[in-house]
């Protein structure tokens, strides 16, 4: 349905782009590459760093399991000739309750960094698609397609370079006292 919609807003822009009448109306018409600015933009760039931020932690918890595991398989290993049955049997339950909790805890990462992931990206796309309306207004757009309602955007309409400027020029990082302290 959205893209039936900004199909139709696009043919009837190019309609009235080449349609001869008595009066001419000029049309500026632009094209960006959305995922071009998802990969480029700054605002793209500081979303990545507060993703990875915001799992840093239970990733160390993560290796620190793993290191815990490997420790245990070390004292198994060397251990086990002078060892008696039971504390044996103990380790090696130790071992695959660690291995356990590890595989519980990767996927359960895994789970809730995809969809932080998620949410981070769409809100990403939300203040792009925002900065993008800016910009045209800005620059006396009448209308600004994207690469989902676009099947060819010739290099005259192509302006994901210079949007991808203005937001480079307007970014102001994630916080005022992150750059102040630089």
């Amino acid at each position: 349905m959205k893209v039936k919609m900004n199909l139709f807003i696009v043919l009837f822009a190019g309609l009235l782009a080449i349609s001869t009448g008595v009066t001419a109306v000029e049309i500026k018409i632009g094209f960006v590459n959305t995922i071009e600015l998802m990969a480029k933009a700054p605002q793209a760039e500081a979303a990545r760093k507060r993703l990875e931020d915001e799992f840093s932690d239970r990733r160390q918890e993560l290796l620190s399991i793993e290191k815990d595991i490997k420790s245990l398989r070390e004292k198994h290993q060397r251990d086990r000739d002078v060892m008696r049955e039971d504390a044996i049997r103990q380790l090696e339950r130790d071992i695959l309750n660690k291995e356990r909790d590890l595989k519980r805890a990767e996927r359960e990462l895994k789970e809730d960094a995809s969809i932080r992931y998620n949410e981070i990206s769409m809100q990403l796309r939300q203040e792009l698609l925002e900065l993008i309306n800016k910009y045209a207004k800005k620059n006396g757009y009448d209308l600004i397609v994207t690469e989902a309602a676009a099947a060819f955007a010739g290099p005259k309409v192509e302006i994901t370079g210079q949007v991808l400027n203005a937001l480079n020029t307007d970014f102001k990082g994630p916080s005022s006292n992150s750059s102040s302290a630089k």
